[in-house]
C-alpha cells in the first residue's frame, strides 16, 4: 500500500512540473501564462470491485464457538479527492484594430487558449460509504480515470486499487458455507492445541492475507483552479493593416496550440 501511495505522489509531482512549461512573454504591458490545464478536485462516485471472490473477515459464533465467513459487497460508494490534468489545449484567435506608438493603424492578433474537454485524474478514496462493520470500510483507494472536463465539471470512467485483509484460502476452504452440526461440532470450530478458539487473531498470517483488489467505477467531481491565472493570452503586432488580415474578420478556433511566443524571436 505504501509502493502504491509514493508511487501516486511521484505521478502528480511528475505531471505538475512537466505541464507547467509555461509559456511567458511581456508584450506591451501584458504578462501571459499557460496554466488552467491541472486544477484540484472533489467528487464522488461508485466502484465495482474486479476480483473474483470477496469474502468479509472470519468471525466467530460466540454461541456455539463455530467460525462462519460472509460474501462482501462488490460496490463501493465513495468520496473521492485528487488532481486533474487536461492535456490538451484549443486557440481561439481574434483580430481587431489598434494604433502603434508611431500612430500607425495595425491589426492585432490576439491568441486566446482554453484547455480541451478530455482529461486524466488521479485521485485517492478516503472514505467508502459501506457498513461501518464491513472490512471494506477500512481501505483508503488509489485510481487513475479518463474523462471529460468542462468549466469545473468533470466525470471520469475510473480504474482504482486499493489493499484488503481477505481469509486465507484454508480458512475460505474450510469455513465458508459451514453450518453449525451440533452432532459434530468440532467440523465449524477453529481448534488450536485441543482448545477451541472463542476469537480469531486477525495478525495471524495463517488466518489473514493481504489482497491487492482492483475495481471499475464513474465518478463526477467539481474542479478548483490550483494555479493563480486562469488562462493564456498574448498580443502581438503585425504589419500594418492594410498589408494584413482585415481587422474583425476572423475569429478561429484552432485544436493545435499557436507557436510559441519564445519561437517567433
Amino acid at each position: 500500500m505504501k509502493k502504491l501511495l509514493l508511487l501516486l505522489i511521484f505521478t502528480i509531482y511528475t505531471i505538475s512540473v512537466f505541464s507547467q512549461d509555461t509559456l511567458i512573454r511581456k508584450t506591451g504591458n501584458y504578462i501571459d501564462s499557460w496554466n488552467e490545464r491541472i486544477h484540484f478536485f472533489a467528487g464522488g462516485g461508485i466502484s465495482v470491485i474486479a476480483n473474483g471472490n470477496v469474502y468479509e473477515l472470519p468471525k466467530v459464533d460466540k454461541s456455539n464457538k463455530s467460525v462462519f465467513i460472509d460474501d462482501a459487497s462488490r460496490l463501493k460508494p465513495n468520496i473521492s479527492t485528487g488532481i486533474v490534468f487536461t492535456p490538451f489545449v484549443s486557440t481561439i484567435t481574434n483580430y481587431y484594430s489598434d494604433v502603434d506608438q508611431n500612430g500607425d493603424e495595425v491589426t492585432v492578433k490576439h491568441f486566446t487558449y482554453r484547455p480541451g474537454l478530455f482529461s486524466v485524474a488521479l485521485f485517492v478514496n478516503p472514505i467508502s460509504f459501506t457498513s461501518s462493520d464491513s472490512n471494506l470500510s477500512n481501505t483508503v483507494d488509489l485510481g487513475l480515470g479518463l474523462g471529460l472536463r468542462s468549466g469545473g465539471f468533470s466525470g471520469f470512467l475510473t480504474f482504482e486499487f486499493f489493499q484488503l485483509k481477505q481469509p486465507t484460502d484454508f480458512f475460505v476452504d474450510r469455513y465458508y458455507g459451514s453450518n453449525y452440526d451440533p452432532d459434530n461440532p468440532s467440523a465449524s470450530q477453529y481448534i488450536i492445541d485441543g482448545q477451541v478458539q472463542s476469537s480469531l487473531d486477525y495478525s495471524d498470517n495463517s488466518i489473514i492475507k493481504n489482497r491487492i483488489m482492483s475495481a471499475i467505477g464513474l465518478k463526477f467531481a467539481y474542479s478548483f483552479d490550483i494555479i493563480s491565472a486562469s488562462k493564456t493570452q498574448y498580443d502581438e503586432f503585425r504589419e500594418p493593416k492594410s498589408n494584413s488580415v482585415p481587422a474583425n474578420s476572423k475569429n478561429e478556433t484552432d485544436t493545435n496550440p499557436a507557436p510559441s511566443p519564445l519561437e517567433e524571436n
